[in-house]
């Protein structure tokens, strides 16, 4: 949008290399755990990555005096929400299937972030046994491998296509990409 072009043609609020992607970017997952992401994720998948507060700060004063419209940011180190539970211990004493972010490769320097979006969240085999786990321990969001998600809000619940979010088509990619990788003769 508005902020990417401006940024690029050099007359934005934060110079290019203080932007580090987007989420969906930094998050790297099989395709087995891909659906969860996305579920999770949901529209933060989208969000920009940048290294500190000021560089969101600036970005916000940009938009709303310009009226630019919106933009979804995420703190590298994260802004620190679920940073403080501990969702492998959880994992096991609700008997759970783990915890997402032990299915989840991060980049350098986005450990925070990481933590912050998936840190609450627990794989769950079925929507019912996540409603079990909320109706024994609140505060955690559980997520179905295939993308189906519950947590204090409601229920995300159907069939999810692999490739309908960003971290899904990232892992299709990457899955065809492996599967045509040319093997050196010797």
């Amino acid at each position: 949008g508005a902020l990417m072009a401006s940024v690029e043609g050099g007359s934005g609020p934060i110079e290019s290399r203080e932007l580090k992607g987007l989420v969906a970017d930094a998050f790297h997952a099989g395709s087995e755990y891909a659906r969860a992401m996305d579920a999770v994720l949901g529209e933060r998948a989208r969000a920009l990555v940048i290294g500190d507060m000021s560089c969101a700060s600036r970005i916000a004063s940009w938009l709303r005096d310009g009226e630019r419209g919106t933009c979804a940011l995420a703190l590298d180190k994260g802004f620190g929400a679920a940073a403080d539970l501990d969702p492998i211990g959880a994992a096991s004493r609700l008997g759970t299937l783990g915890a997402l972010i032990e299915h989840v490769r991060v980049d350098a320097g986005c450990e925070g972030l990481l933590r912050a979006l998936l840190g609450d969240v627990l794989l769950v085999e079925s929507v019912e046994a996540g409603l079990g786990v909320l109706a024994r321990e609140r505060g955690w969001r559980c997520v179905t491998q295939a993308g189906e998600l519950v947590d204090a809000r409601g229920l995300i619940v159907g069939e999810r296509g692999l490739t309908q979010g960003m971290v899904g088509r990232r892992a299709r990619i990457d899955a065809i990409g492996r599967a045509h990788a040319v093997t050196p003769v010797t």
